[in-house]
């Protein structure tokens, strides 16, 4: 068996959602683009999502 054959990593989907690419190659324009709307849904989504949700029980706790 040949030692330099690397056998390929498996990450979480969500380490593939938000860092999809080794880094090893510039980005595509296709690819950065990607990359920015994961970072700009993921991140604020839940805080805005969080907060809402506590509004709304909080008005229905009254």
């Amino acid at each position: 068996m040949n030692s330099h054959m690397q056998k390929p990593t498996r990450y979480s989907p969500l380490r593939r959602i938000l860092f999809p690419y080794s880094g090893e190659d510039a980005l595509s324009l296709k690819q950065s683009l990607r990359v920015l709307l994961a970072w700009m849904l993921f991140f604020p989504l839940p805080m805005t999502l969080f907060p809402l949700s506590l509004s709304v029980l909080y008005a229905y706790s009254w």
